[in-house]
């Protein structure tokens, strides 16, 4: 019973020292997934419509969608409308999308499918790229996945996941030329309200903002425009940015980081537990360890025993948590995303959380066997 009581206090000790190291770890794998995914060049604009548009919702979505299609692909060169809100599934979950125009697809990092193809995307159906931690709203049909998109019904061509964090997890990939019409009204409901984002990014072209103001300037003459950064007509109005933007990630080191004190809270309260359950066992075998020690075992012999034992049960409470944390991930999402970078830091913090149990282990074992002597351990063993 006390090894079963141990087995499950080192079990409990290791997911917590796993998730208290994890956070700390876990801002570091965010920053360097956000530089693998950037690019080197880039612009952006604002796009909304002018106050004295007014408020004719018909006529904005006009306007709106003039603007959109009017984007000409550049060589590599990424354009694509950056984040806005839309809900999921019936239960109107609240998610952020993008929306794919043209150019090269983004730097994504796929655990099972891929983008959609040419023929996909000109089929006139809908289709969209998920992050890995999105699988649990998606339902599937005749072996294929979908998710309900602003009421929508969406195929899922993939999946996507960092290699080192969980920036992805929470992506939502549309694609202009295969989307539903629900997702065009909710561009016309920022375009009227607070203005959505096109974004140009590209590793070789440097003439991204160039390219872009080319053809606001024909939305919006120059002579008309506020600064070099403002473009406003009777219709339109841009606020412009050049260089390459720092892309909007979902961070889940932002979210675990308010959990970090419990879990070390939880960590040292289990090495309390450890302590005392390994004193009242050890407590509970010294008629064992009086015989061993009368028939010869010395206290280093004895020590290496119990350490043994220990290690053991340590090693198998190692195991355990491993696939407690892997049960929760994939209870989490629905589907286990195996990373390298994950492999590492785990097998570090395991190795460092067993070395700080053996070495308490060690301690006490020790000064327990070494201050009992075999006759009065034989005594307290006959009481």
């Amino acid at each position: 019973m006390n090894a079963v009581f141990l087995v499950i206090s080192f079990c409990i000790a290791s997911v917590m020292y796993n998730y208290s190291g994890g956070v700390e770890g876990s801002v570091n794998a965010e920053e360097t997934d956000r530089r693998l995914y950037k690019f080197t060049y880039g612009a952006s604009v604002s796009v909304g419509g002018a106050a004295e548009a007014g408020d004719n919702r018909k006529q904005a979505k006009k306007d709106m969608l003039a603007c959109i299609e009017g984007i000409a692909e550049e060589e590599n060169t990424l354009i694509f409308l950056s984040v806005f809100d839309v809900y999921v599934n019936d239960a109107y979950t609240g998610c952020t999308a993008e929306i794919y125009m043209s150019g090269p697809m983004p730097k994504y990092s796929f655990v099972k499918g891929g983008f959609p193809t040419e023929e996909q995307l000109s089929s006139g159906m809908r289709y969209v790229v998920l992050g890995d931690g999105m699988k649990h709203n998606t339902y599937r049909r005749s072996g294929k996945d979908y998710i309900l998109i602003q009421g929508d019904e969406y195929e899922v061509t993939g999946y996507v996941s960092a290699p080192n964090s969980g920036i992805l997890s929470n992506t939502i990939l549309l694609f202009y030329n295969a989307m539903g019409s629900n997702i065009i009204d909710t561009l016309c409901e920022y375009y009227i309200g607070e203005p959505f984002i096109v974004q140009y990014m590209s590793d070789t072209n440097q003439a991204a903002y160039t390219h872009m103001m080319d053809y606001l300037h024909t939305l919006v003459p120059a002579s008309k425009s506020e600064s070099e950064y403002v473009l406003e007509s009777d219709v339109y109005k841009f606020i412009v940015s050049d260089g390459a933007e720092k892309h909007d990630y979902s961070s889940n080191a932002e979210q675990t980081l308010r959990y970090q004190s419990f879990s070390k809270l939880i960590f040292v309260f289990c090495i309390i537990v450890i302590m005392f359950v390994l004193w009242l066992w050890m407590v509970q075998r010294q008629e064992e360890f009086a015989i061993r020690k009368a028939f010869g075992y010395s206290v280093f012999k004895l020590w290496v025993m119990v350490f043994i034992e220990i290690a053991e049960l340590i090693l198998v409470a190692a195991i355990l948590s491993e696939l407690v944390i892997a049960v929760i991930a994939f209870a989490d999402k629905d589907m286990y995303v195996f990373k390298i970078g994950d492999v590492y830091s785990r097998f570090f913090r395991e190795v460092s959380f067993i070395y700080i149990c053996l070495i308490i282990v060690s301690i006490l074992s020790f000064i327990n066997l070494c201050t009992k002597k075999p006759v009065m351990l034989m005594n307290k063993g006959k009481k």
